[in-house]
């Protein structure tokens, strides 16, 4: 626990203000009213975001692990609390950190499509549950820029990752405006990645 942060309560690997602002994020009504409780009481902005002296602590921080055809490949690091920086120029893959609830990774998936990633991939064992929410999400009957969606066909983190960097591309209309790849994962995932991407 950072000193003076009482959000940043460590609960088996996640603060406890990220947790229940994920939760708020998917609807959750208890997280919902807890985080308007801290509102209140200061400890968060109007719009939910963290204040404190643990706040830089929570956003998600990036790490370049290489390249792949002549394009930075970084990876995000989970769990995600709050909005994530413009990923308008990136094709993007989401690996839900092991151990987290389908209402918390579901609240990741819309923090990154937000943003308007070309492309985006799931993977890992909620995969099929995330693709069906990622298409739920996209056909909301908002005008947005078209993001490619994807799923891993493999079980395996480093097989996926792997298919991550052959297979998905962005749309035709959307190709020239095409810089990097994210992997948005847990810290475990970093050498994986590094890996990954070494060997192209």
């Amino acid at each position: 626990m950072v000193e003076g942060d009482e959000l940043s309560l460590d609960i088996g690997g996640h603060c406890i203000g990220c947790i229940i602002q994920a939760e708020a994020m998917s609807g959750h009504e208890p997280s919902k009213r807890r985080v308007e409780q801290e509102i209140a009481k200061g400890w968060r902005s109007s719009d939910g975001t963290r204040i404190g002296p643990g706040n830089g602590l929570h956003t998600v921080s990036f790490r370049k692990v290489g390249a792949y055809l002549g394009r930075d490949v970084r990876l995000g690091q989970l769990p995600i609390a709050g909005e994530v920086e413009q990923l308008s120029a990136d094709v993007v893959m989401l690996i839900p950190l092991k151990g987290v609830s389908e209402e918390i990774a579901k609240a990741e998936l819309h923090a990154l499509l937000k943003q308007e990633p070309l492309a985006l991939m799931v993977a890992g064992p909620m995969a099929e549950v995330l693709f069906d929410a990622m298409l739920r999400l996209l056909n909301d009957g908002q005008d947005r820029p078209h993001t490619m969606t994807w799923i891993s066909r493999f079980s395996d983190i480093p097989s996926a990752i792997e298919e991550f960097l052959y297979a998905v591309l962005p749309a035709d209309t959307r190709w020239d405006d095409w810089t990097g790849y994210v992997v948005f994962a847990g810290a475990e995932w970093t050498d994986t990645v590094r890996k990954a991407v070494s060997t192209r």
